[in-house]
């Protein structure tokens, strides 16, 4: 350096430093931000391939035992672990011996891949990383897979969990091999399944009462009885009580009241069986009624379906059951009629069952009933 400055040499030396300096730099900046953009991308692709494998299952296992016609026997074939195997009718015309109507859904643990029919539909699935487990309907685990036939016939419920790993490992994360890991899960009732298993009853009576048809059917035979009973005994409402049912009778005989026993019916010695010994049945459900009762049921209108419950121990829940709209409560409408609705649907058709539980947790189903709502 003279005295005056740099010389050019020293000059092209300090810039030619500089540059170096910052190609080290920017060199250093592109390498971290080619690992986080690779990182990121490795965790996206992990991520919509999980989304893309959970997607699938949850569309298409709650058709598992769709048979419209009841004729197909369709439903769970093989229930494990991280297997499952179902069957489907889904045109409706009695078997599942077409196209898309058997589907396996499995985890193929030497590729490493979620396949449906053998085919992958997410892959990088660890070995454990699918899982299903099934429930039912009271929410109670059924195991040990595979479930045997038995077992799958009171399948509910289904829990699907999935696990997805990046392609390739991260040589800065610690865990897992450095393979960055995501696990989703899924619940799901299976409705079709539990249409397929409800058992059926032969039932003649159509769905085409409405409520105030239902509460007159009621009354009137209670009229009739009091007017009867008047002319007989000055206690037309006691009488009335005690010829209703039978497990009334015993329990009027439990009280003390002489008044009471005096109006009672002589019963005979299999009346006067304790309550448990007569109660062993669901409840009886009878005079079910559908709100509108025409056929089919307009566009955009929502349906009511009711229905007369009793049982000698108290009934403890009633259930509208729908392949449409699932499970609905129905609630107490006018003294022991139960009612509720199903939402309003657009040219479908639609079954149902009602199904009542006593206090005993006896259960009978009353169905199947179906209406076609639209043209």
């Amino acid at each position: 350096m003279s005295g005056r400055g740099f010389v050019l040499v020293e000059l092209l030396v300090a810039i030619g430093a500089a540059l170096l300096v910052l190609g080290i730099i920017f060199g250093t900046f592109v390498y971290f931000e080619r690992q986080s953009y690779d990182r990121e991308s490795q965790v996206a692709q992990m991520q919509e391939n999980l989304r893309a494998g959970m997607q699938k299952m949850a569309r298409e296992l709650p058709m598992a035992g769709r048979d419209p016609t009841r004729t197909a026997a369709a439903g769970l074939v093989m229930a494990d672990s991280d297997t499952i195997r179902f069957t489907m009718d889904l045109n409706g015309d009695g078997d599942v011996s077409d196209a898309e109507e058997d589907v396996t859904y499995a985890l193929d643990t030497k590729q490493l891949q979620l396949t449906r029919n053998g085919q992958p539909v997410a892959v990088d699935i660890p070995r454990g990383g699918l899982e299903f487990k099934y429930s039912d309907r009271n929410g109670h685990r059924l195991g040990a897979t595979p479930l045997d036939g038995v077992t799958r016939k009171r399948v509910s419920r289904i829990n699907i969990r999935l696990k997805a790993r990046t392609a390739e490992p991260d040589p800065e994360y610690a865990l897992d091999k450095g393979y960055r890991t995501k696990t989703v899960s899924h619940d799901m009732l299976m409705h079709n399944l539990v249409l397929a298993n409800v058992p059926t009853t032969s039932t003649t009576e159509l769905p085409t009462a409405t409520k105030a048809k239902t509460i007159e059917a009621t009354t009137k035979p209670l009229k009739t009885t009091e007017a009867t009973t008047s002319k007989a005994k000055p206690k037309p409402l006691i009488t009335t009580k005690a010829t209703k049912s039978r497990a009334k009778i015993t329990i009027v005989t439990t009280t003390p009241s002489t008044a009471i026993e005096a109006t009672t019916p002589k019963a005979t010695p299999e009346e006067t069986t304790t309550s448990e010994d007569v109660d062993t049945e669901g409840p009886l459900i009878s005079e079910t009624s559908q709100i509108p009762f025409d056929s089919p049921v307009p566009n955009g209108v929502t349906v009511s379906i009711c229905a007369a419950v009793t049982d000698p121990s108290g009934v403890e829940s009633v259930t509208l059951l729908s392949d449409k709209h699932g499970s609905v409560a129905m609630s107490v409408y006018d003294g022991e009629t139960y009612c509720s609705d199903l939402a309003k649907m657009n040219d479908t058709a639609v079954t149902y069952y009602i199904i009542a539980h006593d206090s005993l947790g006896h259960e009978s189903t009353r169905g199947p009933y179906s209406y076609l709502q639209g043209k």
